[in-house]
């Protein structure tokens, strides 16, 4: 019954610690996507700024 017991705590600590090792190189990706989704705002894209003329007629317009 001892013999058992202490091949069980050798074999949970090192599932434990490859476990640890996978999630100390996946954690990045994690944190990337906190906050992302279907209603999330940042994932949204948005048309571009117009520049030049087309920016100054918008103003234009936008001033009268």
């Amino acid at each position: 019954m001892e013999e058992a017991f202490g091949i069980v705590i050798f074999a949970v600590v090192i599932v434990a610690g490859i476990v640890a090792v996978v999630t100390l190189f996946g954690r990045s990706k994690a944190y990337e996507q906190i906050g992302r989704g279907g209603l999330s705002l940042r994932d949204e894209q948005l048309p571009p700024e117009p520049t030049g003329a087309v920016a100054a007629q918008q103003r234009d317009e936008e001033i009268r």
